[in-house]
């Protein structure tokens, strides 16, 4: 079974999202999530992309995201568990100021 979703708007915060008809506008971020499952084991990569240019707003949460996925990749071991992880993206997005994030409606 694969799943893929493109993701505008409000509904890429959500944990489990699902696809719309917005049209992307420029300076728009969207995430494409991509999701398989094979022999039991399952998978779910998501990108995020922007048509043209990224506002300096939402580079400002966007930066923080790459630096806290680093920082989770190089904290990964055997017996680590994955509240640690999620703890070590948390005090990364902290230290930046952008966690917690802040849903705001731009529809």
């Amino acid at each position: 079974m694969n799943s893929s979703v493109f993701l505008l708007s409000q509904q890429r915060l959500l944990t489990h999202p699902h696809a719309n008809r917005k049209k992307l506008k420029e300076g728009e971020a969207a995430v494409i999530h991509l999701g398989a499952i094979w022999e039991g084991y399952c998978a779910r990569m998501c990108g995020t992309v922007a048509l043209r240019h990224i506002p300096a707003e939402q580079l400002k949460t966007y930066e923080p995201l790459g630096e806290a996925q680093e920082q989770a990749i190089s904290a990964l071991r055997p017996a680590v568990t994955a509240l640690h992880i999620d703890n070590v993206v948390r005090q990364v997005l902290a230290k930046a100021g952008t966690y917690p994030l802040t849903v705001t409606n731009d529809d």
